[in-house]
């Protein structure tokens, strides 16, 4: 009888300690899934824009960021382009909100003596007086609209002290901007030594573009100014083809240069262009030929197809045996300019079986400059969770 008792007793622990150690082994963690992952390419094709024959330009998009260029990217004189970094530095020295007209600018000698001079040298003026009363706002108009180059050393002065101090900061400001190949000696562009290249003209002309009071009036066709009376822009395309500033120029060592910026809507996509185009034989010229650019860049996008609805870009497999393909839960596509190289990536979340066909266990994406494109990725069939003599008996 005791025997008996002893054998039931022992029996009952040997079953106590199978339970015990089955649910030990059942409950140990499961091993993360072994995920592979496809990454898919769609080439570029060949875009041909009506380039100019001469000098040197470039073409960018706001989001894309640069979508192409033509010509050796060397410094060259900008002419008044310059103004844009006379802009940008005054505005950064002296914040100016929209709405806004800022502090009061007493007109000196010195700023009349700075007119007469351009003047003689048959440089774009607007006309000053001894004492006359002007807002930051309008002296800032008198440069960018009608490219008064006597406004611009006014403007210089009046945040900066001197010329001298306002080319040192500028240059600083150029230098933290990464943009290596342009440097100025003056606030006007008027002299040769104030050069960039058109890749670069574009990224001060989007620097502009995002400054909002600097925005309004480069886009504005004309001004009423103090003594000088109403001002023209002498861009001659704002308002026509989608073209919104920027600034013109032009010297006798620059030729003609333009930097634009012009809004389309394509494929239902709104898009606003930059573009710079430099050394025309004059200004009208390069304002001429940007618009054969800007009408031509409807054809350069397309709606391209990256790949099908239920393609594989990923699979995912199981320890137990399981596996899963993961593929697009749509048609993969996106406006995109036709000359850009696609690489897009897929990357598939951390999961755990069981799953259903259809849920979603990542994305596939690709960027192009700010532009972020994706489509979600789901199993194509279901993923079963290891059966239980699996997670007891690996």
């Amino acid at each position: 009888m005791f025997m008996h008792f002893r054998l039931k007793v022992w029996l009952g622990l040997f079953i106590a300690c199978l339970l015990l150690l089955g649910i030990y082994l059942y409950s140990r963690p499961i091993p993360e899934l072994k995920v592979s992952t496809i990454t898919l390419t769609s080439p570029a094709e060949t875009v041909s824009l009506p380039w100019p024959v001469y000098g040197q330009d470039a073409l960018a998009e706001e989001d894309f960021g640069l979508l192409a260029s033509y010509g050796e990217q060397k410094a060259v004189p900008m002419a008044s382009t310059a103004k844009i970094i006379t802009a940008l530095a005054v505005i950064k020295q002296k914040p100016l909100k929209t709405g806004e007209q800022g502090p009061i600018i007493t007109i000196s000698q010195t700023d009349v003596d700075s007119f007469n001079s351009y003047y003689n040298q048959g440089g774009s003026v607007a006309k000053v007086a001894v004492g006359e009363q002007i807002s930051q706002y309008q002296a800032l108009q008198a440069m960018l609209i009608p490219s008064a180059n006597n406004f611009a050393d006014t403007l210089a002065r009046w945040a900066f002290g001197s010329i001298e101090a306002y080319v040192q900061y500028a240059n600083q400001m150029l230098e933290a901007m990464k943009l290596t190949k342009t440097k100025v000696v003056d606030a006007s562009g008027f002299s040769a030594g104030s050069v960039s290249t058109a890749e670069e003209l574009i990224k001060m002309g989007e620097a502009l573009m995002a400054t909002p009071v600097l925005a309004e009036i480069v886009g504005q066709q004309s001004a009423e100014i103090p003594v000088a009376g109403k001002v023209n822009n002498i861009n001659w395309m704002l308002g026509s083809d989608g073209v919104v500033g920027i600034k013109t120029g032009n010297t006798d060592e620059a030729g003609g240069v333009f930097v634009f910026a012009a809004k389309r809507q394509i494929l239902s996509q709104d898009m606003t262009f930059i573009g710079a185009i430099m050394s025309a034989p004059t200004r009208n010229q390069a304002i001429t030929d940007s618009r054969t650019i800007i009408r031509s860049l409807d054809s350069a996008f397309e709606e391209r197809i990256i790949a099908k609805k239920d393609q594989i870009v990923g699979s995912l497999s199981a320890p137990w045996g399981a596996s899963a393909n993961a593929v697009l839960a749509d048609d993969f596509k996106a406006v995109v300019w036709k000359g850009q190289n696609i690489e897009a990536k897929t990357r598939l979340d951390k999961i755990a079986a069981p799953l259903k066909a259809g849920a979603q266990v990542g994305t596939i994406r690709f960027t192009l400059g700010e532009r972020s494109f994706s489509e979600a990725v789901v199993l194509k069939d279901s993923l079963e969770a290891p059966p239980w003599h699996w997670r007891i008996f690996r």
